[in-house]
């Protein structure tokens, strides 16, 4: 069951999140403000409470001994105890010629935040101001007015609280939310960490004297303080937030410019800023009285820019684009923080690297490389035409990666080519030291890894819904829940592979089928599963289910070749290929024969795999000119470049003859090249060797 516990969020950014050592989950992505969840509830919640700018009206009232200077103020507390900071003060000064017996406040401000469920009144004792007693508490949100008697005397038995530490930092006033602007949070030495200010360019804005206006923006009011930025120069700062289109700045802009133009609202001064909670305290973020942060290190200007931050071993590593920087402390930050540079290789975001074992695995534009805390090694040269050419840069912030221990192999989720978001995985085994790509039918949005039973699994987010990665033999479909299947439960009455009876530019028709999945775990249109259709010759496609109606399934794009009558499809299939290095045939032909042999699991159903050959370098496959049978467990049809293999042979052994030769020293064919190209089906697919004969 998956459950819903925050929406609404921006989709300008991605989120970052991580778990305080209360176990409490921090979401942020530096435009709508941290979100906090505790794991029990049904929501997130907004992370700190906002302390109140206005204050309560105090008054004495009745005979008495109270008499002297106080200042009083109010803070709000949740459900869990958790303060806002101190409102803004109010300051009653009485002689004692006009003592009095009884404080009475009125106007006790309300609270707008959900989590909010009772007040407090703070005021000190007559003749100092450094420690503060808690002379009244409200076990509500609403009420307005309230009164106390206590006198010093009985005040001082309360709850006491100095205004400032001894060394002179906030403490009445540490309670402040969490930055809004900081889209990475990361827990390390029980303290939350902020970093990478978020900048904002969705739409067009205009900007006139102090007012903001924007077209297809989604402003938020957590934009209050940041700065409007155009054509490289700052506008000014934001002091208002009118509606999600309209702002206003605290003075008249240094720069204006019209509509339609390209904007940025952003904090350039705290690129190399970091900001710590207090010890132990996950949602206290200290301010000054003029509202400033004041638990902030700043990192070394070295005209890069941070991009997230990691905890490994005993330290916490700040990461920029093509810098990494150790963070120590011996415990308080704001007096012992030491800084230091130890590797000149980066990180493309706060998602872009995973923990294996002692050591971090990172991606930056330059590869991928482990990280063992002072020392780097690049892994990535063999796919290193990826990050060449393939890769789509501009969509990095919403690159992923994530570890999955029981395949001991770390995947890098990236926009490859055009893709606009992530939708294929670079993959390397670090165990075998291998790469693979994995390219999927959704866009994976997000990766974690998730207690299952007894293990961590691998998860991902993908439109909308959670997928559990290497699972199953299908793809966006499952009966039940049960994991670890290596093929579908028998006895199922639903069909999930059959022959087209009719087709059109964006659907299949099965006049035989059963596609009432309405009971499933996971229904082929709940997430809009993948249907490939093969034809007579084994070539494949596939498109992603949009809607199914009786015996029609509909897909979401056109087919590339509007299938054909008999030809074969498969519900939530899961392609693959292997293409395999270049081979030379051996120059004794007559006693070299040549040829190709696969193993495999022999499956009791159908599924799909091809053979194919290319010669010479070639970057078409051979076609055969002729149906031959010169082999065991398969055929090729004519002109067809594919030798299909037969799964269900009960030898689990397949063997297809070359008819090619040549003679030593002649233009013949010389470089052979073989391929696996498949799909799923019912069962899943275990190939246990590739042999290439004849060549060396």
């Amino acid at each position: 069951m998956v459950t819903l516990i925050n929406n609404g969020l921006s989709p300008s950014q991605p989120v970052t999140m991580a778990v305080a050592p209360d176990g409490v989950l921090y979401v942020t992505n530096g435009i709508d403000g941290a979100r906090r969840w505790d794991g029990q509830t049904n929501s997130a919640e907004t992370a700190g409470i906002s302390a109140s700018t206005a204050h309560c009206e105090v008054a004495g009232s009745g005979s008495g001994d109270i008499y002297g200077s106080f200042d009083v103020y109010t803070r709000f507390v949740d459900d869990a105890g958790v303060p806002s900071s101190f409102s803004a003060a109010t300051t009653i000064a009485v002689t004692s010629g006009d003592s009095f017996g009884q404080f009475d406040y009125t106007a006790i401000p309300v609270s707008d935040e959900d989590r909010v469920v009772g007040r407090q009144i703070w005021r000190n004792t007559a003749g100092q101001s450094t420690t503060f007693y808690l002379d009244v508490e409200i076990d509500d949100n609403t009420a307005a007015s309230d009164s106390s008697t206590r006198t010093d005397g009985e005040l001082v038995q309360q709850t006491a609280m100095r205004y400032l530490t001894e060394d002179g930092w906030p403490n009445a006033n540490r309670f402040g939310p969490p930055p809004s602007h900081m889209q990475v949070v990361v827990s390390f030495g029980n303290r939350m960490w902020y970093l990478v200010p978020a900048d904002y360019t969705e739409g067009s804005a205009s900007v006139s004297g102090t007012t903001v206006s924007g077209s297809g923006v989604q402003w938020t009011r957590q934009m209050i303080g940041r700065r409007v930025y155009h054509g490289g120069k700052l506008s000014g700062v934001i002091s208002e937030f009118t509606n999600n289109g309209s702002l206003v700045l605290s003075t008249s802009a240094v720069s204006g410019f019209g509509s339609g133009s390209y904007y940025r609202i952003g904090d350039d001064d705290e690129r190399n800023n970091v900001h710590f909670s207090e010890a132990g305290e996950p949602e206290s973020f200290p301010l000054d009285d003029d509202g400033n942060y004041t638990n902030v290190i700043t990192g070394q200007e070295d005209g890069d820019k941070l991009t997230g931050g990691m905890p490994l071993g005993s330290y916490l590593y700040l990461l920029k684009e093509s810098h990494i920087y150790r963070l120590t402390t011996a415990g308080d930050p704001r007096r012992d923080a030491g800084i230091a540079l130890v590797a000149e290789r980066g990180c493309l975001n706060q998602r872009c690297w995973c923990r294996v074992e002692g050591m971090a695995f990172l991606m930056d534009r330059a590869g991928v490389y482990v990280f063992r805390g002072t020392q780097t090694e690049a892994v990535s040269p063999p796919v290193q035409d990826f990050f060449r050419g393939r890769i789509n840069w501009s969509r990095s912030k919403w690159f992923h990666a994530e570890a999955s221990a029981d395949e001991e192999t770390v995947r890098f989720f990236v926009a490859l080519d055009d893709d606009l978001w992530a939708k294929s995985a670079l993959c390397y085994n670090y165990r075998l030291k291998q790469w693979n790509e994995d390219e999927y039918p959704f866009w994976m949005g997000a990766s974690a890894t998730a207690p299952l039973g007894s293990e961590r699994r691998l998860i991902a987010g993908a439109d909308e819904t959670v997928v559990l990665m290497n699972e199953g033999v299908l793809d966006g479909l499952a009966p039940y829940d049960s994991l670890r299947e290596d093929s579908l439960p028998t006895g199922l009455s639903e069909t999930v592979r059959g022959t087209v009876t009719g087709a059109s530019t964006t659907t299949i028709r099965d006049a035989d089928a059963d596609f009432s999945f309405g009971n499933w775990h996971a229904s082929p249109t709940s997430v809009g599963a993948p249907v490939t259709v093969i034809d007579s010759n084994g070539d494949h496609q596939t498109q992603r289910i949009a809607s199914i109606s009786g015996s029609t399934i509909t897909v979401q794009n056109d087919w590339s070749t509007t299938p054909s009558v008999d030809d074969i499809y498969q519900i939530g299939a899961i392609e693959y290929e292997a293409k395999f290095g270049s081979f030379r045939f051996l120059d004794e032909e007559r006693s070299n024969r040549r040829g190709v042999r696969i193993t495999f699991e022999p499956q009791t159903e159908a599924g799909i795999l091809n053979v194919r050959r290319y010669l010479n370098h070639s970057s078409s496959p051979l076609s055969s000119n002729f149906p031959y049978d010169n082999s065991i467990g398969g055929e090729v049809t004519r002109d067809s470049p594919n030798f299909q293999v037969d799964l269900t042979t009960a030898e689990g052994v397949m063997l297809q003859r070359f008819d090619d030769g040549f003679e030593d020293g002649s233009p013949a064919d010389r470089i052979v090249e073989i391929e696996l190209k498949g799909a799923s089906g019912k069962e899943r697919t275990k190939i246990y060797s590739i042999e290439v004969q004849g060549v060396q």
